[in-house]
């Protein structure tokens, strides 16, 4: 028995009676719709909740999330939300980090200068300055701002800027396409398909 909702199949029926043209600007409509849809309900980074508060969002007789959040809290008293757009992970790591870094400046100095380095590292990837070095600009200015003795409120505006947040992330995306490129000879082991890693960071 199929578990799609009402709405999900009429949706699948009306786009399979569509031209391709217009079958591929339906498809852009929805996915734009629901994009819009997430971010009027949910914040880019949000702000700190105690951990137990996941609970609720679970059913209680959903026995195996009520005890891996339960096992969790004994670690961690807090937890932050992104907005589930595609770059959650990015941008969830991308201020994690920092604002662990917010009270660590010998660890920071040291991502400071690893950070600093991988615009020369892509620039030897024949990646187009033109386009790179203005992510790389906007994502040293967040992370410069650590240094100059940024508070979490304003690391927290920057991540909600949507603007800033997003030129943070496309930056940390191209850092990882970066760094699997430089290293493809271990990173290939894990690629289906038989692509190649550039076609992979393509694709990502």
């Amino acid at each position: 028995m199929s578990d799609k909702k009402p709405d999900e199949v009429k949706d699948q029926e009306y786009l399979s009676t569509l031209p391709n043209q217009e079958f591929d600007e339906a498809v852009t409509t929805m996915q734009n719709n629901i994009q819009n849809e997430i971010a009027a309900s949910s914040s880019l980074v949000g702000n700190k909740q105690e951990i137990l508060t996941l609970k609720s969002e679970y059913s209680a007789d959903d026995k195996q999330y009520q005890h891996k959040i339960q096992e969790l809290s004994k670690r961690y008293t807090h937890v932050r939300k992104t907005r589930g757009d595609g770059n959650c992970f990015f941008r969830a790591f991308g201020f994690g980090y920092l604002e662990v870094l917010l009270h660590n400046k010998k660890d920071y100095a040291k991502f400071k200068e690893a950070a600093a380095g991988t615009l020369k590292k892509l620039m030897s990837l024949n990646y187009p300055s033109f386009t790179v070095e203005d992510f790389y600009e906007n994502f040293m200015s967040v992370v410069n701002s650590i240094g100059e003795g940024t508070t979490l409120d304003e690391l927290s505006n920057s991540f909600v800027d949507e603007g800033l947040s997003n030129y943070f992330v496309v930056y940390l995306r191209l850092i990882a396409s970066c760094q699997l490129q430089l290293d493809a000879d271990f990173y290939q082991n894990f690629i289906d398909n038989g692509k190649s890693i550039v076609e992979f960071c393509k694709t990502v």
